[in-house]
């Protein structure tokens, strides 16, 4: 409010702040728990293999089909339940997975070159010898071929 009374908007750092605080409190993942209970028991089942029991499902087949069977759970995706896995939310661990183990991870930096990239064709135009520079004289086998001699 000015001194005349009249309202008008400006921007304050600090009450900003003070809101970006407030709003952010509740900006935050709520975890795993908001997932279905029963999603999270019936997951490890489906994926982990043993020698008993051979492996029914990847994450990926098994989070789609468990979605076309229970409509009105809240199921979260696959790279949630990869996140989880990675998190040690769930008792399934990478190594029950073959694909994760399987891939190699990408390597941080590009590695150094390993040569030269310049072709190696022989002895350079330079050094050969002057008699062959002043071309008074035809080599035999060049000659040989063109007939004359």
């Amino acid at each position: 409010m000015s001194t005349k009374r009249t309202y008008y908007d400006r921007y304050l750092a600090d009450a900003g702040a003070r809101v970006y605080r407030e709003n952010r409190q509740f900006s935050r993942a709520k975890g795993f728990h908001k997932y279905s209970e029963n999603f999270l028991e019936e997951l490890p089942k489906a994926i982990v293999s043993t020698k008993q029991k051979p492996r029914e499902h990847s994450v990926d087949t098994f989070v789609h089909m468990y979605r076309e069977k229970h409509p009105a759970e809240h199921v979260p995706c696959t790279k949630t339940v990869y996140t989880l896995i990675d998190q040690g939310v769930l008792s399934v661990r990478n190594i029950d997975l073959p694909m994760k183990t399987r891939m190699r991870p990408r390597k941080n930096k590009p590695s150094e070159p390993k040569g030269t990239n310049s072709k190696h064709l022989g002895r350079s135009i330079e050094d050969r010898d002057a008699s062959v520079l002043s071309r008074e004289e035809v080599s035999w086998s060049l000659g040989s071929r063109l007939g004359t001699r």
